[in-house]
């Protein structure tokens, strides 16, 4: 317990990716040690305009103090880069992290095979099917399935390993008390039941868009391969598949119609090399010799018994998928700025560009300048004071990919918030 206080304490005072933490460690083998090292020996390590020197030279270990009381008072796990149960894969990474906090059972990590399933919180509905059936039968046949908890393709992955009887691990970018997306309140609580969910974030860390790209690399390092279901070439999915190769795991990619806007991103892995998956045994049987004996793949002869609408909606996770591939957006007019808008109909519905904006306080519009012009287009398609669909932004002209993105990142940076049955509203 007072060693876990000291990693706490250094994970706090270390930047990310400053390589701060295995540097000391190599040297001093404990925090607690590094905690009482003379500053003129951890200056010598790290160099005088160290900004992690300066944070550690206060030795405050109030923060610590604070995080472990949480933790305690909450039921929340700690595991540390030095216990025996920490991920064997994870500590090999340059960037490891110190601490991890979690809820839930701990797996034997390095005793299982792990299959991480990724995609776009705007899936298909091709995605969403397949995505449930090969995440489905990789829990089925033993695998435990990693995903970010976000909503499309995480979500139904995280959901079909739990129907199936499996563990899921849920990666969070936020504290492990803070619950995003909102719309997964119950997933999340019931992954915490029967699989794990983790983060290496303190708690009441909020879910800012930072700590999404930085979440990814631990979603990869945990597993001995990625699964992007689908994405289009921007996807964070990507991201994810991108670090996985670094770190020397297999990138496997689900094939997709090429002119769709969510198979760009599985086209463009195919092409540089990645696996191609159309079932759970394309994954498993490259591991078959490793974990033989802890995979049943005789499982898999008898036939699944989920429905996947029926399995998202006992885990209130919306079923809907995305109306709009490439070629549907492709075919909605952009509203042309020289042609009037011509009027509507009186019993028609109103439109959501027929509703007078409010003008945003100064400090969304500040916030709104820090971010690129397609989230502001999308902000500025919404009215004030009313939630709207996704649909109802489409049918702006906005592309449906980049209203799902820039919907992300207007929720991360507290512009809009979420309400149920899939609308938003300006904050």
């Amino acid at each position: 317990m007072g060693e876990n206080l000291y990693w706490i304490w250094l994970s706090q005072c270390c930047l990310y990716n400053s390589g701060t933490v295995d540097k000391l460690i190599r040297l001093y083998h404990s925090p607690r040690a590094i905690y009482e090292a003379k500053h003129s020996e951890l200056e010598a390590a790290l160099g005088e305009k160290s900004a992690d020197l300066m944070r550690m030279e206060a030795k405050d270990l109030s923060e610590a103090h604070r995080i472990m009381d949480f933790c305690m008072l909450t039921d929340v796990g700690i595991l540390t880069y030095s216990d025996p149960a920490y991920p064997a894969r994870l500590r090999l990474l340059p960037d490891a992290p110190p601490v991890l906090y979690y809820k839930g059972k701990l797996p034997p990590f390095d005793g299982r095979l792990l299959v991480s399933v990724v995609g776009t919180r705007l899936m298909s509905e091709y995605g969403k099917r397949m995505g449930f059936e090969i995440a489905y039968d990789l829990a089925r046949a033993g695998a435990i399935i990693v995903t970010g908890m976000a909503l499309g393709n995480d979500g139904v992955a995280a959901a079909a390993a739990l129907a199936a009887g499996g563990k899921t691990i849920a990666v969070l970018g936020s504290g492990i008390d803070i619950i995003y997306p909102r719309e997964h309140q119950y997933l999340m609580h019931a992954i915490a039941q029967k699989g794990l969910v983790i983060t290496e974030f303190a708690p009441g860390t909020p879910p800012e868009a930072r700590n999404f790209p930085r979440r990814n690399r631990i979603i990869s390092g945990l597993s001995q391969g990625v699964l992007v279901v689908e994405g289009n070439e921007h996807s964070g999915a990507l991201i994810t598949a991108r670090l996985a190769e670094q770190q020397g795991r297999d990138v496997y990619a689900l094939p997709g119609n090429a002119d769709e806007e969510n198979s760009q991103g599985t086209t463009l892995l195919l092409k540089n090399g990645a696996h191609p998956v159309t079932c759970a045994d394309d994954i498993i049987k490259r591991y078959e010799s490793l974990y033989g004996n802890r995979l049943n793949i005789f499982n898999l002869l008898k036939p699944a018994s989920a429905n996947v609408d029926r399995v998202l909606a006992s885990y209130r996770i919306s079923a809907r998928a995305s109306r709009y591939g490439s070629r549907q957006a492709a075919s909605i007019p952009k509203q042309d700025k020289a042609t009037p808008t011509p009027k509507k109909a009186e019993n028609s519905s109103p439109a959501v560009e027929k509703v007078p904006p409010a003008k945003p306080s100064p400090i969304n519009e500040e916030k709104l300048s820090k971010l690129d012009e397609g989230f502001v287009a999308v902000y500025r398609a919404m009215p004030a004071g009313r939630a709207v669909s996704i649909d109802e932004i489409c049918a702006t002209g906005i592309p449906a990919g980049q209203v799902m993105t820039a919907l992300t990142m207007l929720e991360l940076n507290k512009l809009v918030s979420s309400l149920p049955g899939g609308r938003y509203i300006r904050v």
